[in-house]
């Protein structure tokens, strides 16, 4: 695929190493970007240092894209970020995050993993005994940069026992998020065993005998689940947002449930194409309850939600549960309630969108105290929730 690279704030910082050409509607984004692409260049350097390096021609070109841009110059709104090494580059479609009210949100924290890792491929070319090693080892390796490296992963993975080598070869049927991660940890314990140039070779080991090596677990479990692409977590003060492209829908689920007490979740959904969005509350009694809501600001709630409608601009709303009587939910600046029976504490709290671009505000309680959130695939963990229809 033919993609002219040029942008509108072209240019290496400070005559470095990376040249990052963001849309100027995202420059505010480029300060922690840079300390990205900067934490990336060090744990290379630090992970191959074994290898000799090559001499590197020009900075490495980093291009963010976004959807108006990716579809004229591609024709397509795929998603996926690809690199050249051989060229020093690569491009990352973004989604919509713009088209939100302002303040412009952070980069989702799983959007800035792609960019490590697509960073981690143009620095593997400078040393070139790394193109011998096999795919499954630099793709691994990039992840393992990206910081998205899971010994949990790869533990599941290798439950059954045998070698790394038969355990690599059954995670190919499994989905690619547990697959990077697994291969990224199975990369970390190779490069500890093995202190030679081609350290993939001690893939024929015993999957036993990398646990040593494999990286330590965060503390504590996830906070949210995530089934999609982009997210960025809720934290403390912080309201959580997501990205989707046509026809791959994003759902984040909080893992600690809601208690019922008042909440007003600060729903706000944008984008330049039928984006429609909001939250979904699933407990044991019936149906999920849905709040939808698309970019007009239309709305409708309900177990199933009836067609959307206006309400007041732009619209805001406060939930909670009440002994006996279930779900009130309220708009606010009209006043108007509606009741929703049968529906009781604890309930889990999905936030969904299609398209474009979703912040909102998570309830409180609902987040570990004390921290940001943390993310973990749902495809690690077999779950029968889907996307709303």
């Amino acid at each position: 695929m033919a993609l002219a690279l040029a942008c509108a704030s072209p240019g290496p910082a400070r005559g470095g190493l990376w040249d990052l050409r963001l849309p100027a509607a995202l420059e505010a984004w480029r300060p922690r970007l840079e300390a990205d692409l900067e934490a990336t260049r060090a744990a290379f350097e630090a992970a191959a240092a074994r290898w000799p390096a090559a001499p590197r021609e020009g900075p490495l070109v980093l291009e963010v894209l976004g959807r108006d841009r990716l579809l004229r110059e591609t024709g397509t709104l795929d998603p996926t970020p690809r690199a050249r090494p051989a060229e020093g580059r690569a491009w990352l479609p973004v989604p919509p995050l713009d088209a939100l009210a302002p303040p412009l949100p952070p980069p989702p924290a799983t959007w800035r993993r792609s960019l490590r890792h697509e960073a981690a491929h143009l620095l593997a070319a400078s040393r070139p005994a790394l193109e011998t090693a096999p795919r499954w080892f630099q793709e691994g390796l990039a992840e393992a940069l990206a910081g998205g490296a899971s010994a949990a992963a790869w533990r599941r993975a290798a439950r059954g026992g045998g070698t790394a080598a038969s355990v690599l070869e059954s995670l190919e049927a499994s989905p690619s998020e547990l697959r990077l991660a697994a291969g990224a940890a199975l990369v970390l314990a190779l490069l500890r065993k093995d202190s030679g140039l081609r350290p993939w070779e001690a893939v024929q080991a015993e999957a036993a005998s990398l646990e040593a090596g494999l990286p330590p677990e965060p503390e504590g479990p996830p906070a949210c689940l995530l089934r999609g692409r982009d997210a960025d977590p809720p934290g403390p003060g912080r309201p959580l947002v997501l990205g989707a492209w046509p026809g791959e829908p994003v759902e984040l689920e909080l893992r600690r449930p809601w208690d019922g007490r008042a909440w007003e979740p600060a729903l706000e959904v944008a984008g330049p194409g039928p984006s429609e969005g909001g939250l979904r509350l699933e407990g044991e009694a019936g149906p999920s309850w849905i709040l939808r809501l698309d970019a007009r600001g239309r709305w409708s709630a309900g177990r199933p939600p009836g067609p959307l409608r206006p309400g007041v601009e732009p619209p805001r709303f406060r939930l909670r549960l009440e002994d006996g009587e279930g779900l009130l939910l309220e708009e606010l600046g009209s006043g108007r309630r509606q009741r929703f029976p049968g529906l009781r504490p604890p309930l889990h709290v999905i936030f969904w969108l299609r398209e474009g671009a979703l912040r909102a505000r998570a309830p409180g309680g609902t987040l570990p105290a004390g921290g940001e959130a943390s993310i973990l695939p749902a495809a690690w963990i077999p779950s029968s929730s889907t996307p709303p229809r």
